[in-house]
């Protein structure tokens, strides 16, 4: 058990938070956005002394290429030739200088890295970001870490779940951390003091993923396991090993030994947590994951509240988050850190 620990001492004590990646919306209709996300970013960076590194991707041939076929021909090409990408990133920067200074921001900090690129908004974007890292749940630290912000809008619908969003494509795509932040619902002043983990049988790994040794630098002090015990699977589960093994028994005895089993699985990965936390907390309840979850974020200040989930899947852009965790993400109204699948 020493042996144990000390590993995990070691692990901890070598994660450290290098670089916030902050994808930015310089849109005038989403600059009340981009100031929040920019701040809470900055925040972050300044709280664990990282690099803050912002891009902006401009859209405007891709945008008009989508009108191309209603126009003439020669009219496209005009319009698409009429500007060079040099003016589109030299006004771009004036409107990141712009943003920085209205989120009071010091864009001119050593720690702060800007750039503004036009093309292809996703692409670009994960080309930033790059996927070179390779999440682990155990073993030693593989160096500084990397965390990504974005914000989801609250207007987005249902064509943004069937087709993704940004946001949405870069959670499934990264290798990397992502921080999801409500639109509107948080103030820049907001620290992940009190952090809730959602526990699942299918990722039970979450509880030692690398990354969450490093949430005590961004000033989280409390963490709370939290795990939905559903009662109709588990009895069904029940029934199915009785009949499988030929065994003459009680539902409800049976369904009480794999509630026990199930809790004592959770005791175990939150005492796998890695040091840092002042406390560490449990909560088993019953029902629907989502509406347990939405529980214990609703019972907390949103200010100082983090929610984190596991996706359990490979990063693909195809790729689907789980019901689950897209409700939760979509719906929640505080931040939502999503740590990639780790083996």
């Amino acid at each position: 058990m020493k042996t144990t620990m000390a590993k995990m001492e070691l692990r901890a004590g070598n994660i450290q938070i290098g670089r916030v990646l902050c994808p930015i919306d310089l849109s005038n209709a989403q600059s009340a956005k981009a100031q929040l996300q920019l701040k809470i970013s900055w925040n972050l960076a300044k709280s664990c002394n990282a690099e803050l590194d912002c891009l902006f991707v401009n859209p405007f041939y891709d945008m008009y290429a989508g009108y191309g076929p209603l126009l003439d021909g020669a009219v496209y090409s005009d319009v698409s030739q009429s500007v060079a990408p040099s003016d589109l990133i030299r006004e771009d920067k004036k409107r990141m200088r712009a943003l920085f200074e209205s989120a009071s921001v010091p864009m001119d900090d050593p720690r702060v890295a800007t750039e503004c690129q036009v093309g292809p908004v996703f692409s670009t974007v994960k080309d930033w970001i790059g996927d070179d890292s390779s999440p682990k749940s155990v073993g030693p630290a593989s160096g500084p870490q990397s965390i990504i912000v974005i914000t989801k809008s609250e207007s987005a619908g249902f064509s943004d779940f069937v087709l993704g969003s940004l946001a949405t494509r870069i959670i499934r795509t990264s290798n990397l951390p992502c921080l999801v932040l409500p639109e509107g619902l948080v103030r820049s002043q907001w620290r992940p003091v009190n952090v809730l983990m959602g526990f699942a049988l299918d990722n039970p790994s979450i509880s030692e993923h690398e990354f969450v040794g490093a949430l005590p630098q961004l000033g989280s002090k409390k963490l709370t396991m939290i795990h939905a015990f559903k009662r109709d699977p588990v009895l069904q589960a029940a029934d199915s090993y009785r009949v499988a093994t030929k065994q003459q028994g009680n539902d409800d005895l049976l369904y009480a030994l794999i509630e026990d089993n199930i809790r004592h699985r959770l005791e175990a990965a939150t005492e796998a947590v890695p040091p840092g936390f002042v406390e560490r907390g449990l909560l088993f309840d019953h029902g629907k994951p989502e509406e347990v979850i939405f529980k214990a974020c609703a019972a907390s200040d949103p200010d100082e509240t983090l929610l984190v989930l596991g996706r359990s899947v490979p990063a693909t852009e195809l790729g689907y988050l789980g019901s689950t965790l897209q409700h939760l993400v979509s719906a929640a109204r505080i931040p939502v850190l999503v740590l990639p699948f780790a083996k």
